[in-house]
């Protein structure tokens, strides 16, 4: 059967920018409960799984991470910063230090979210 794709685009519906009443920033406990249950799960498989010396390494030792589908606000930050602190456990834990790594992270989602707001929201220690 063949499939037939269509040059029309598709209606999006972002997420509320802004730190309005209404916006994602401001209801999204939800996701950060689910992110905080899931934190340890998440941990628990980087430790185990990952291997950093089974990596490419170039001369500087960069880690790229995407988030795909990122939200708008600060539960972004703490799903990032999740695993970049594990990761920097697992360098230890294989005898690398904290300053081996760089980590690039790179942010995607609907044309119309509202990144402003992501970066905004951008704890002041990491800016």
């Amino acid at each position: 059967m063949e499939s037939k794709r269509s040059n029309q685009s598709h209606e999006e519906f972002p997420m509320n920018g802004g730190q309005g009443e209404y916006s994602y920033a401001q209801n999204s406990n939800h996701q950060r409960l689910t992110a905080d249950v899931t934190k340890h799960i998440i941990r628990e498989l980087i430790l185990e799984m990952l291997d950093l010396e089974t990596l490419p390494h170039d001369s500087s030792n960069v880690i790229r991470i995407a988030d795909l589908g990122c939200s708008v606000g600060p539960n972004t930050f703490f799903t990032v910063q999740n695993f970049i602190d594990t990761v920097n456990l697992k360098s230890q834990s294989q005898g690398h230090g904290f300053d081996s790594l760089e980590f690039q992270v790179f942010f995607n989602d609907h044309v119309g979210n509202d990144f402003n707001t992501l970066f905004k929201s951008l704890p002041e220690d990491k800016q």
